[in-house]
């Protein structure tokens, strides 16, 4: 399932969230266009991906309060089931889990998520984003669009140092051993700090990157 009941949940949560709050000042039309997006937004979140293909999903768009807000259904990038909100006037986007600077990305695969889709979800961003445009991930601090791509450029150098490992017919005990992000870890808030049944976030990082290139 591309959209699970946990990120199923969390976006009717959204919606709920939206009506209760703005109940007093959103007019007919507004509410139908929130309780229209949950559905839409299901629908879109659930459509398979085209062959080869992770991609954003159709975005849902509404106005409140002056402000234009687009939901964009992520597939398969943190998770099975992410979303990017894209607040237009205020030039703010909030791009979730996909992206972090504290500690080295975590792509949950276990519920969906993968390394290609993180990768086009990046790729997304650069493109949509401008060069002052806010944008606020799951973890860490506000960045900016120049940003991503240093990020980007990390995820894929560790990713071809680890390709290189396993060609070489390392374990996964042995890749770890061998510190493919030995040159980040000094760079990165958190690299190294804990991560929950993982070892350090370097370590969680390297056996997804292990576990997704050995598929």
């Amino acid at each position: 399932m591309l959209l699970d009941e946990r990120a199923e949940y969390i976006t009717r949560s959204f919606y709920l969230r939206l009506e209760l709050r703005y109940r007093g000042t959103l007019d007919h039309d507004q509410r139908l266009s929130l309780r229209h997006g949950v559905s839409k937004f299901d629908q879109d979140a659930r459509k398979p991906p085209r062959s080869g293909h992770y991609g954003m999903g159709d975005p849902i768009k509404f106005r409140m309060n002056g402000e234009v807000v687009d939901l964009i259904p992520v597939r398969a990038a943190h998770t099975g089931g992410d979303t990017i909100i894209r607040f237009e006037n205020t030039d703010v986007i909030m791009i979730g889990d996909f992206y972090r600077n504290y500690g080295y990305p975590f792509i949950d695969t276990n519920n969906g998520g993968s390394l290609k889709g993180a990768l086009e979800a990046l790729d997304y961003l650069v493109k949509i984003a401008g060069p002052n445009t806010k944008l606020i991930p799951g973890h860490g601090t506000i960045i900016k669009r120049e940003d991503i791509v240093p990020y980007r450029g990390m995820i894929l150098d560790v990713q071809s140092k680890v390709q290189d490992l396993i060609k070489q017919g390392k374990t996964q005990p042995e890749v770890l051993a061998a510190k493919p992000t030995a040159a980040y870890d000094a760079k990165i808030p958190g690299a190294l700090g804990t991560a929950p049944g993982a070892g350090t976030s370097a370590d969680r990082f390297v056996r997804m990157l292990y576990s997704e290139l050995k598929k």
